[in-house]
């Protein structure tokens, strides 16, 4: 399976990728903006996505409404509390900073199954 990341801070992205590695899955790509991400989703092939809520301080849920709209499952990851989220951030499965990489890779593994 392969999966888009889109997270802004590059050590979280980088640990985002070796943990999906480790648990066996392709990386399709990795973006830190949310234009980058809208490009990213019409450019490559992918199952899902991992989606910051806040990419480079604006709300990633244009991102949200482009992978909905292409029938992408995303879990969303946030440093911000569960009930700050609004719109299709806030309906689609939620990952708080910080996480542990198993947690993520179960994370995703639950939204694929």
């Amino acid at each position: 399976m392969r999966i888009l990341i889109a997270e802004d801070e590059w050590l979280i992205a980088a640990t985002i990728e070796r943990a999906l590695l480790d648990g066996k899955f392709e990386v399709a790509g990795k973006i830190g903006s949310m234009a980058g991400a809208l490009k990213l989703i019409d450019e490559v092939e992918f199952d899902a996505a991992i989606l910051d809520a806040n990419l480079a301080g604006v709300s990633a849920e244009p991102v949200a409404v482009a992978l909905t709209l292409r029938r992408k499952p995303f879990l969303v990851i946030s440093g911000y509390a569960d009930r700050q989220r609004t719109g299709l951030l806030a309906t689609a499965p939620f990952v708080g900073k910080p996480f542990t990489p198993q947690f993520l890779v179960a994370a995703i593994r639950s939204l694929l199954a």
